[in-house]
């Protein structure tokens, strides 16, 4: 069944992704919620799926392959992940998630650093991951930095885009990188975004090069980008009560662009994350207490019912801005 599933993502992965290839005759999955296609095809051109269903036409000349008794479904997509920049865990050579001593955090682009060789990139391919979110890690800032688009390809080229979002911890995590509590997260971000805003108004008298600035000119510049929305704000949150402080932010800051990680507690705050019509990434498997305000008793198991909870409600009903991601604990 492994095998079957995965036939598209294994096609698209190869070097004959550039001609034109007709599955035929296979089980085939939308992935729009639809029923599976007894004898469907499925065409693809130039790395590019161009139709699928049943009685599609085959181009003359597409390299046919028999899909009789497979599955062809879509790739999956790793809603958030370290894949390209942490090859082997405790091995810090290979591991570019975090910067806990640089001057930088908003500024930091991890897509110059994707390693498409990397083992568990090729391990996630075979499981038929085929595009992810990759996001630096918050280790000295509560901004971890700019995360990039990739996809799994077998190419040396892995970026689908780079500076794709800005990710920042706040919650709990937050607090401890901010110096001991929440309320001094949420300062140190009003506190950049205030920065970066100088910075446009006068960048000439902005400051940034000095050792102890806690804003840089290349964070500035990365805040501007999160400020006007160009890219949005990926918040890591758990907690019901901090999950509707970020909600909050576009009342100041009305041109961002929030997306949610994480949210344990989402369910005790659904109708408002969907009336906000904000997109939720979840964890997959978020069903042990790895801290207290990640999981507190009445969350434990509910990672699920959460995210279909958050997808029911108010304005947001059929939204399907949701993804899942593999759980991904943060030091």
């Amino acid at each position: 069944m492994k095998r079957a599933l995965l036939l598209l993502a294994t096609m698209l992965a190869s070097p004959v992704a550039a001609q034109t290839v007709a599955i035929t005759n296979a089980t085939v999955a939308l992935g729009d919620g639809s029923a599976p296609i007894e004898g469907g095809t499925v065409v693809f051109q130039n790395g590019r799926i161009t139709a699928a269903g049943r009685g599609v036409a085959v181009p003359a000349g597409a390299e046919v392959i028999d899909g009789s008794g497979k599955w062809v479904a879509p790739g999956f997509v790793a809603g958030f992940s370290d894949l390209g920049i942490t090859d082997a865990a405790g091995v810090a050579e290979s591991n570019d998630a975090g910067a806990r001593t640089s001057p930088f955090n908003a500024a930091i682009d991890v897509s110059v650093s994707i390693n498409p060789a990397e083992v568990k990139v090729a391990n996630e391919r075979r499981g038929g991951v085929t595009r992810a979110l990759v996001a630096p890690e918050a280790s000295g800032s509560i901004f971890a930095g700019e995360g990039a688009v990739i996809d799994l390809g077998n190419d040396p080229q892995p970026v689908t885009r780079a500076r794709a979002f800005q990710f920042v911890e706040l919650g709990e995590g937050g607090g401890r990188l901010a110096g001991g509590s929440r309320p001094a997260a949420y300062a140190m971000l009003r506190d950049a975004l205030s920065q970066a805003q100088d910075y446009r108004r006068n960048p000439g008298s902005f400051g940034g090069r000095e050792k102890d600035s806690l804003v840089k000119r290349g964070d500035a510049e990365a805040l501007l980008r999160v400020l006007d929305g160009a890219v949005p704000l990926v918040v890591h949150v758990e907690r019901a009560s901090d999950i509707l402080t970020v909600l909050a932010l576009p009342r100041d800051y009305p041109k961002l662009k929030l997306v949610l990680t994480g949210v344990s507690e989402g369910w005790m705050v659904a109708r408002e994350i969907a009336a906000a019509r904000v997109p939720v990434i979840a964890a997959a498997l978020a069903d042990l207490p790895a801290q207290c305000a990640r999981q507190s008793p009445a969350s434990t198991g509910r990672a699920a019912a959460a995210a279909g909870a958050v997808r029911r409600p108010g304005p947001a009903q059929g939204d399907r801005r949701f993804a899942w991601q593999p759980a991904r604990r943060r030091s």
